[in-house]
């Protein structure tokens, strides 16, 4: 189920681009605030890796909402 996955990495050209392209969320780990220069857009990004869990854990009571 595409809906409860989120592809995390630090490469917009391969991480995030691979996952635009399978129709998944994306997570764009960026911890020296480089500019995006594509035309590649993530669903998120973050500078530090505790940001991820935040992500995660807002996902997970949305889902528990349900």
């Amino acid at each position: 189920d595409k809906s409860s996955v989120l592809m995390v990495g630090d490469s917009l050209t391969s991480d995030m681009k691979g996952g635009e392209d399978y129709s998944i969320d994306t997570c764009w780990y960026n911890p020296s605030l480089k500019e995006n220069g594509t035309d590649v857009n993530p669903t998120y990004e973050v500078e530090s890796l505790l940001q991820i869990l935040e992500i995660v854990e807002v996902a997970e009571e949305k889902v528990a909402s349900f």
